[in-house]
Formats: C-alpha cells, structure tokens, sequence
C-alpha cells in the first residue's frame, strides 16, 4: 500500500514519465501469482502433533490420562487437517 501510494505520486513526475521508468514499476508490481495472507493453521497443526506424541508418551509410560489425551489429540488433529485444507480450498476457489 505504502509503494502503490508513492508510486501514484513519483509517475506524475515528469522525469519518471520521459525516461518510462514509471512503467518498469507498474510492470513490477503486477505479477502472475497468487498470494496469501499468513496461515495460522501450520502453527495449529504442529501443536496438535506436539499433543499426539506427548499423548503417544503418557500412555507408554502408563498414566492414568495418557489414552484420553491421545485420543483428544488425535481428534484435534483432524479438525486442523480438515480446517486448513478448507482454507486451501477457499483460498483457491474464491479468492
């Protein structure tokens, strides 16, 4: 926004404007390729992995809460998969 905004007012400038140096920015700030904002659903994902193995340690190491916290991991751990690529899909259908 900060560069679009200048560039608006650097190509009224005459001397951008004979030498086409004006055009060489536009031409750079236009490009072939989809973009997308910061993910928050790696982070999500690694810290539902980081539950299935502490959950995969608690019940090696026989605690009383190490099944439930493997089984709430996991079920964690699919929502984020199936969030994520929802985003992926919307990111690419609609955007």
């Amino acid at each position: 926004m900060f560069f679009s905004n200048n560039l608006k007012i650097l190509s009224s400038l005459k001397v951008f404007k004979f030498f086409n140096i004006h055009k060489f920015f536009l031409k750079r700030e236009q490009h072939p390729f989809h973009l997308v904002e910061v993910s928050p659903w790696p982070f999500t994902f690694s810290f539902a992995l980081f539950l299935c193995v502490l959950g995969f340690i608690l019940v090696v190491q026989k605690f009383l809460l190490g099944l439930f916290v493997l089984k709430l991991s996991f079920v964690i751990t699919i929502f984020f998969i199936f969030c994520w690529f929802l985003d992926i899909i919307l990111e690419s259908t609609f955007y």
